[in-house]
């Protein structure tokens, strides 16, 4: 399902209104069943639509940040116990596991 699939499930179309494949945008074809206010409506709540999903796409991250790593407490670093911070770098101890191989190492 498109995103303009998934706005019409959500907000549809009044009468009146289309969308027109050849300007992708709605166009209103009949002035008798809506009125110019619900069309700009209808295409003001089509902008707001777009641009949200603009922005939602920006702030997906495919990979979690570093920052929610452990590196350094008030004394030093959480993971040695060193007071330093490792120069901004993960603790060299700090070993990274797949979630198989620390499943099998605690069963």
């Amino acid at each position: 399902m498109n995103s303009r699939n998934q706005f019409e499930a959500r907000f549809p179309v009044p009468e009146g209104v289309a969308w027109n494949p050849e300007t992708s945008r709605y166009v209103l074809v009949h002035l008798k069943r809506a009125t110019v206010s619900i069309y700009e409506a209808h295409v003001e709540r089509w902008a707001v639509w777009q641009a949200a999903c603009d922005a939602m796409q920006k702030e997906l991250h495919p990979f979690r940040p570093a920052q929610d790593l452990p590196t350094i407490g008030h004394t030093g670093c959480v993971i040695c116990g060193q007071f330093t911070d490792h120069g901004g770098l993960q603790c060299p101890k700090l070993r990274a596991y797949s979630f198989c191989e620390t499943r099998e190492v605690h069963q």
